[in-house]
């Protein structure tokens, strides 16, 4: 009987089981296959499910349809709400069922792909319903440049993200919403400083010269971009104004742009309003820590390997008779300091939003202000923002509406030194200086050199941080007015104002207690920049559809805009007292000569579009822009930029109507022209420039021509093909997005060599040709659509490859600024035929286990000794190796640029809690780690990395780490301080970016103290990271530039950051 009983148990719980995962994710696809979901459902509804029949029920029945078509909807869930009885509709959109007729009862009617609809029962037996079709993904109306389109109708390549994915994402700048989310946008943080910038990339890399930055649209105002704070126009902007961001990516899409769309759009829209007033207020507070530490070595450690490294150095063959005694006494005691823990910090962040949105009778506002507070996880950092915006619209008439976009912004920056090429920096202090050197001495003063004899005095890291002033104090204000008027039917006139104000102070202090202020006596700087750019754009669109089968679009328009800044800096030093700081340069006794500089430019476009459609399955773009541009020769200052675009709805045609399993397929085909022309103002005409020369007791100042003029300089052209396939299927659950892309870059800005005779050196010409070509998936999925749960998946992948096809007579070119320890030349070559991302150095050998090692390498020097390192010799003058170690055995090393990046998010609800998870990755990029020229040495002057404990001894020679020497040979030390493929590591990684967790309270809870909606969330921020990389992170790029993309020296460390946050709405 026992056994019985659990049998039966068993199989009613297996049967359970089994019909919850049929209900979650067959009943859709066994619609779209033409399956009678009736048959399926509907019987194991009234058999596992149903509750014991009341006597007094009545038989509710009735149809449902499409609001749309008006045709039945088989498969459609019809439950009671608050139980678990219910059926779904047959193939003729009917249903039957029984309910309650003792009390009031509800009907849920929910398909995917439509809105859920609740119906009253109210005694009637016949209830017909119609369900109102969702906006899905195909449909929804994206933003692209001056006007917008229904997804469905475009033919260019658009991403975009959503305002449900901006308000998962809990960072402080939009460009980090881009990192992992667009498929074909690679995003890189320049470091983990709080509002430090990111560099992003769309598309790869085309210019060597000229910038590679997309162009930002807040609101229909283009702002320009930059990879710094200073440049980047996203950096003051508060995320949670944003509603949505489009990435505009092959020509059809960015050609409207003109001279300015060839590295990407990137188009922000922030919050309108409109509706019933909302007010809205969110806090959030959280903790950061570095995310890792480097192992290093104690004080013990270090102590040993410095007296090693003397008693090998005084016995070495070339040191006869050399004697220098232990660095440490080998029974002394000594501080053993933290460096690390000394200078890194668990750092708060807190974050204020209050936002008011409304509107009503043709009116539209959206207000909002901002509050950030956030400190860096290196003491002496932080950074704080203020921001405050107003959109508002207003309908005078029917014909005729007026309005505005208005952010304004303020940001406080404490920064610290980071990067650099030399001893400074908090980062490379903390690394580099050994942990026998304390903090302050016995007399509470900060130390500043450290105990080795005959070491380099370097800065105090904790002094610097805490004792420097360095401040950059930022101001910007975006702001639109514009006007529209429906001069005849379908026909729109829009004019509208903008303007771009920025302001920046930065200010330095050095006291003369830091090592600094010590040897100048203390040291001030200030320095000032003003940007003010104004566009004003007039526009013309005419919207008509013909016969039911026509659809046309015509856009016209004209633009203009000037932009002017102006920039003043000076300095001084030798200051009696520390007491003014820097805000009385004048106090100094030796003042440095002021600088001042000021440029303008313009830019006048007509621009043109296209778009046409044929019974909503023949889609066609045309789109023209000529721009004429103030920073080009005389004879080039116009250039013009069209581009085609076609499409075909396959899934509207005739021959796809019988099938239910794509509800969408459409096929992209795309050409176009696009332009750069982001150099200098003045790069195409004849400058002056200035001297100083002195005469005896007098300095003379000369003024010179300082380039050549070149009246031929044109723009750079990108001509860019696109490919691409959307696809939907079951109903929209499933919708797939590919694209290949092919884009050629010619007529590059670069430098061009003369001879010397001519007075000059060189001046900028177009020469040299790149191409990037790749391939991009985005897939979106809603695993589960049920009521109480839910689960969507966003997975997205890229692959770029970067060539350069033609530099200037076919020369490489060798760039890249290493830091000063380094020996050699630029560690980054751009060659024809490679990529731009190339790292350039030498082969690295290993040490010479032993004397028979030595004896079999061709290239050792005499003085070679066991447990040295050494190069490889592998090229010469005639392309073989020739025994000797120069310029011939450098070769490619590596890469900067990745394989492919990937990105993979999934969102789950269940009833009021969500769940979010966001994977980042970049796979089969390189870094070079020029933090191992120092920390690797093995010459007891500096702090190393642990991995010097497995150096080379007699006892063991099975390693790649040389033995310690504090001098060794002239070979040995330029193995060691060669750009070579010791410092190139693999960084690749694999990053869990955001783990969030919330709950929104039900309704009738918060309604009860008046509120609309109360939501409590937690985030986990860069939680893990998966890399082979030793450095602090593999997202590096310390100097912000394109010659120098990929290294890391000194680096701000990313942080792991917890939140908690909470948003209430009224």
């Amino acid at each position: 009987m026992f056994r019985t009983s659990v049998k039966r148990t068993f199989s009613y719980l297996f049967k359970a089981i089994l019909l919850l995962v049929v209900l979650l994710a067959l009943p859709s696809l066994a619609y779209a296959l033409g399956l009678s979901t009736s048959s399926i459902f509907s019987s194991a509804f009234q058999q596992q499910v149903q509750s014991a029949e009341s006597a007094d029920t009545i038989t509710v029945e009735g149809t449902v349809s499409s609001d749309s078509a008006g045709k039945p909807l088989p498969g459609v869930s019809v439950l009671l709400k608050g139980t678990k009885r219910g059926t779904t509709t047959d193939k003729q959109g009917h249903y039957s069922l029984e309910v309650s007729a003792e009390r009031e009862q509800i009907l849920s009617f929910s398909f995917v792909g439509y809105e859920t609809r609740e119906v009253p029962v109210q005694g009637r037996e016949k209830i017909d319903v119609t369900l109102k079709k969702e906006v899905t993904e195909m449909e929804d109306v994206v933003v692209v440049g001056y006007g917008n389109q229904r997804r469905q109708d475009l033919t260019g390549s658009v991403s975009s993200i959503s305002a449900a994915d901006i308000q998962n994402e809990s960072v402080t700048s939009p460009d980090q919403l881009l990192q992992g989310r667009v498929a074909g946008v690679r995003v890189t943080r320049n470091s983990g400083a709080p509002g430090g910038g990111s560099t992003v990339r769309i598309r790869g890399v085309s210019s060597l010269r000229a910038g590679n930055d997309p162009l930002y649209v807040i609101d229909g105002l283009p702002v320009g971009g930059g990879s710094s704070p200073d440049q980047n126009p996203l950096s003051l902007i508060n995320p949670q104004d944003i509603v949505s961001i489009e990435v505009l990516k092959d020509a059809s899409a960015t050609a409207i742009y003109g001279s300015r769309g060839a590295n990407g759009v990137v188009l922000i829209t922030t919050e309108q309003g409109g509706g019933n007033t909302r007010v809205d207020f969110e806090a959030k507070y959280g903790i950061s820590n570095v995310r890792k530490k480097l192992d290093l070595l104690n004080s013990n450690e270090f102590i040993t390997l410095a007296n090693e490294a003397v008693v090998n150095n005084n016995n070495e063959d070339n040191n006869p008779g050399n004697d220098e005694p232990l660095i440490f006494d080998p029974g002394g005691s000594y501080p053993d300091t933290d460096w690390q823990e000394e200078v890194f910090r668990s750092a708060p962040q807190q974050s204020y939003q209050l936002s008011l949105t409304g509107g009503g009778e043709g009116t539209q506002y959206a207000i909002s202000a901002n509050f950030l507070n956030e400190e860096g996880t290196l003491i002496g950092s932080g950074y704080r923002r203020g921001s405050f915006r107003i959109n508002f619209n207003k309908q005078v008439s029917n014909r005729f509406t007026i309005g505005n976009n208005l952010i304004v912004s303020r940001a406080n920056y404490d920064l610290i030194e980071s990067g650099g090429r030399g001893l400074s920096g908090i980062v490379n202090g903390a690394i580099q200086i050994p942990a026998t050197v304390p903090v302050k001495d016995e007399n509470g003063n900060y130390v500043f050199q450290t105990e080795n004899r005959n070491s380099v005095q370097r800065d105090n890291p904790v002094a610097s941080a805490l004792e420097k002033t360095r401040t950059s104090n930022r101001f910007r204000g975006l702001g639109t007015i514009y006007a529209e008027y429906m001069l005849a039917e379908g026909l729109e006139a829009r004019v509208s104002l903008g303007g771009n104000l920025g302001y920046r102070k930065q200010n330095f202090y050095a006291p003369i207690t830091t090592l600094q202020g010590q040897q100048n006596e203390s040291v001030a700087r200030v320095s000032t920049r003003q940007d003010f750019r104004w566009t004003n754009e007039n526009t013309l669109t005419y919207e008509n559809e013909f016969s039911g089968l026509h659809a046309l679009k015509l856009l016209t328009g004209f633009t203009l805009e000037k932009g002017t800044n102006e920039s003043l800096r000076g300095a001084s030093s030798g200051f009696v007292t520390d007491a003014f700081e820097y805000n009385n340069l004048n106090a100094g006794e030796s003042p440095n000569n002021p600088a001042s500089g000021a440029s303008t430019s313009t830019l006048a476009s007509y621009l043109g579009r296209v778009n046409y459609g044929y019974d909503d399955r023949y889609l066609i773009t045309l789109t023209g822009r000529v721009d004429g541009s103030s920073r080009f020769g005389a004879g080039n200052k116009y250039g013009f930029f069209p581009s085609a675009a076609l499409a075909w709805r396959i899934s509207n045609e005739p021959f796809m109507q019988e099938q239910n399993l794509f509800s969408n397929v459409k096929l992209r085909l795309s050409y176009g022209i696009t332009g750069n022309q982001e150099i200098g103002n003045y790069a195409a005409i004849a400058q002056l420039a200035n001297s100083q020369v002195t005469f005896g007791d007098r300095i003379a100042v000369s003024i010179h021509p300082g380039s050549l003029a070149n009246e031929d300089l044109s723009w750079e052209k990108t001509t860019q093909y696109n490919v691409g396939l959307d696809m939907g299927l079951v109903n929209s659950r499933i919708n797939l997005t590919a694209d290949a892309y092919y884009k050629k870059t010619t007529d590059l800005l670069l430098i061009q060599r003369v001879p010397r005779y001519t007075g000059y050196s060189q001046f900028l010409d177009n020469i040299g040709s790149t191409e990037n070509r790749g391939i991009e998936v985005s897939l979106n999925t809603q695993n589960v659509t049920g009521n109480s749960f839910s689960w969507n998946t966003s997975v997205n992948f890229a692959l770029n490859r970067n060539n350069v096809v033609r530099l200037s007579d076919g020369q490489p070119l060798i760039v890249g600024t290493p830091i000063s320890y380094a020996t050699g030349n630029n560690f980054r070559i751009i060659r024809e035929g490679g990529s731009i991302g190339e790292f350039y150095g030498y082969v690295y050998g290993g040490v010479y286990a032993d004397q028979e090692a030595i004896d079999n390498v061709p290239a050792a020097p005499e003085s070679a000794q066991p447990g040295d390192p050494y190069l490889k010799d592998i090229s010469g003058p005639e392309g073989e190796p020739d025994g000797q170690i120069d310029g011939n055995d450098r070769t490619v090393l590596g890469n900067a640029f990745p394989d492919y990046t990937i990105g993979f998010t999934n969102n789950f609800a269940f009833k009021g809690f969500d769940f979010t998870v966001f994977l980042q990755g970049s796979i089969g990029n390189d870094v070079l780690n020029m933090n191992t020229l120092r920390l690797e040495t093995a010459r007891g002057f500096m702090n190393q990395t642990t991995d010097v404990l497995n150096r080379w001894t007699p006892d063991n020679q099975n390693t790649d780490i040389p033995r310690a020497d504090r001098t060794r040979n002239g070979a040995a030390q330029n193995a060691m301080r060669a750009i070579s493929s010791r410092l190139i590591e693999d960084g690749s990684y694999l990053r869990l970016k955001n783990v969030t967790v919330g709950y929104t309270l039900p309704v009738d809870w918060v309604s009860t103290f008046g509120a609309r909606s109360l939501r409590i969330y937690g985030s986990a921020l860069n939680l893990f990271t998966i890399t082979n990389y030793e450095g602090y992170d593999p997202e590096v790029n310390t100097y912000s530039n394109l010659g120098n993309m990929g290294t890391d020296y000194g680096t701000y460390p990313k942080s792991r950051t917890y939140l908690m946050g909470i948003k209430l709405g009224f």
